[in-house]
C-alpha cells in the first residue's frame, strides 16, 4: 500500500514509521526544510508510561514535572495540585521528540520544504493531495492519505461536505503565545514554581508562569477563540507584577500557535483518508496536550489498517471506535467541564477552586483527561461544601449531568460503519456542544 502523510505532526510521523516498518511505501510531505525547523522550541508534558508502552525512546533532556498551583482570577486565591506518583508527567522537548520520531522512520521518505495544500478526490474517495514545492504545484497519489496538518488543516477543509468530516470552530481552539525569559538575578526562587492562572485577568483562557531549575522562566498566555497583541502585553505585565523572578530578557519562544482544546472529531475518516493528531483534535481538552494521545492513535491506526490491508472507510472507522474507547468518550465529558469553567463568573471560579468542592483527586483526573467522579461519600462532601454557595452547587450538578450525558452518547458510537447510523450518532454527540 502507498501511504501519503500530509504534514509531519507527531501522530503522522509515528504512523509513518510504523507503516514503513510494516512494509508499506510511505512518503511524508512537510513544509519546513529540515528537522531542526520543525515545531516550536517548547517542552510539553507526557506521561512516561506512553513511551514505555509503545517502545519509543524518551527524548534527550526530558525531566519530571513539578506540582502545579492553580491561581483564581485576579490572584484572589490558589489551589495546589499534588500529583500521584504514577501520574507525574515528564516534560519533553518537542524538537528532541522530532528527532526521535524521524529516527524511527525506517524506509519512509520525507519531502522537506513541501506544503500539502488540498485533497484530491475521485468520487467518494480521497486519492491524493496537491503539494507545493518551491512555487511549483504538483499532484501526488496514494492508497491512504494521513492528514497530520494541524487543527486548521487545509486537507480536511478541502474535503467534500458529503464526507461528513466536520470542521473545527474557533471557540474550541486555544490561541497561544509562549515565551522563555531569563530569571531575574538576586530574586529568591519561588516555592510554588509552576503556577496556572485561571481566567487570567478576567479573560477567557489561562496563563502560566513556571520558574525552571535551569534559570529560565517559562510563560504561556492562551485564550480560547481569539487573542490580541494587547491581551498578551497586559497578561505579561500582570505576570511580572506577581512573579518577581520574571525578567524582561527574552531567551526564546514568542511563537504564536493554535491548539484544539476539545473532544476528538466525531468523524475523522473517509475512504482513503484519516486525520490524526491536532487535525483530528486528539488533545486533552483541559490542557491541550496531545503528544500521548497522538502516539497512541498512530499505533491504533497502523494496527487497524494492517489487520485488513484496506483503507476503506469501514476499516478506518474502527480506528475512530478504538480511540473513543481509549479516551474519546471521556474527553467529551472533560470538554463539558472546560467549557463550563470558561463561562463562570470570576468569584464562582474562586469558590470552585478554593472552597474544597473541587478536591485534589478531581484536579488529578482533569489533568490527564479524566472527568470528575461523584461517588459516596464524595457526593455528600461536595453537597455539604456547596451549600455555602447553593446556586453554584446547582450549576455544578447540572454541568456534571450534562458531562455524563455527553460521555454516554459518545459511548454509543456505531461499532461498524454504516453511513446513516454514523451520521445520526455524529449529530447527537456534536449536538451536546
Amino acid at each position: 500500500m502507498k501511504i501519503i502523510v500530509a504534514g509531519a505532526g507527531i501522530g503522522g510521523l509515528y504512523a509513518a514509521g510504523l507503516f514503513a516498518k510494516s512494509g508499506h511505501e510511505v512518503v511524508v510531505y512537510e513544509k519546513v526544510k529540515r528537522v531542526e525547523d520543525m515545531r516550536y522550541d517548547w517542552h510539553d508534558d507526557v506521561n512516561p508510561s506512553v513511551f514505555a508502552d509503545l517502545s519509543v525512546p524518551v527524548p534527550v533532556g526530558s525531566f519530571p514535572k513539578k506540582n502545579w498551583t492553580f491561581i483564581t482570577p485576579y490572584e484572589k486565591g490558589r489551589m495546589p495540585l499534588i500529583q500521584r506518583a504514577d501520574l507525574i508527567d515528564i516534560s519533553v522537548q518537542r524538537k528532541e521528540l522530532n528527532k526521535v520520531l524521524v529516527g524511527l522512520l525506517e524506509s519512509a521518505t520525507i519531502e522537506w520544504g513541501t506544503e500539502a495544500t488540498k485533497a484530491i478526490v475521485d468520487g467518494d474517495r480521497v486519492v491524493g493531495i496537491e503539494i507545493v514545492k518551491e512555487g511549483t504545484r504538483k499532484e501526488v497519489f496514494g492508497d491512504l492519505i494521513i492528514d497530520s496538518c494541524g487543527v486548521f488543516s487545509p486537507i480536511r477543509k478541502s474535503l467534500p461536505e458529503a464526507f461528513n468530516v466536520p470542521d473545527v470552530d474557533r471557540e474550541s481552539v486555544f490561541f497561544v503565545r509562549r515565551f522563555f525569559f531569563k530569571a531575574k538575578e538576586g530574586v529568591p526562587f519561588p516555592t510554588d514554581t509552576n503556577k496556572v492562572y485561571m481566567k487570567h485577568i478576567g479573560q477567557k483562557g489561562i496563563s502560566w508562569c513556571i520558574a525552571c531549575d535551569n534559570g529560565t522562566v517559562d510563560v504561556l498566555i492562551g485564550r480560547v477563540g481569539k487573542m490580541t497583541e494587547e491581551e498578551t502585553e497586559l497578561s505579561l505585565a500582570d505576570l511580572r507584577k506577581n512573579n518577581p523572578i520574571l525578567s524582561d530578557e527574552l531567551l526564546g519562544g514568542g511563537n504564536f500557535c493554535t491548539i484544539p482544546v476539545r473532544r476528538p472529531l466525531s468523524n475523522p475518516v473517509a475512504n482513503g483518508y484519516v486525520a490524526i493528531g491536532d487535525s483530528a483534535c486528539l488533545t486533552v481538552p483541559m490542557i491541550g496536550s496531545g503528544i500521548a494521545t497522538s502516539l497512541q492513535a498512530a499505533d491504533i491506526l497502523v494496527k487497524t489498517v494492517n489487520a485488513t490491508g484496506s483503507s476503506d472507510v469501514a476499516t478506518l472507522w474502527q480506528y475512530r471506535v478504538k480511540i473513543n474507547k481509549l479516551f474519546g468518550a471521556e474527553h467529551c465529558a472533560v470538554e463539558t467541564l472546560k467549557n463550563w469553567l470558561l463561562e463562570q463568573k470570576d468569584d464562582d471560579i474562586h469558590f470552585f477552586l478554593t472552597s474544597g468542592i473541587l478536591r485534589n483527586e478531581d484536579l488529578q483526573n482533569a489533568s490527564v483527561g479524566k472527568m470528575i467522579k461523584l461517588e459516596f461519600p464524595d457526593i455528600f462532601h461536595k453537597g455539604l461544601v456547596g451549600m455555602k454557595n447553593p446556586l453554584l452547587l446547582l450549576k455544578t450538578l447540572v454541568m456534571l449531568q450534562r458531562a455524563n450525558k455527553a460521555k454516554r452518547i459518545s459511548e454509543r458510537i456505531p461499532k461498524t460503519y454504516n453511513k446513516e447510523r454514523v451520521l445520526r450518532w455524529q449529530k447527537k454527540t456534536d449536538g451536546c456542544f
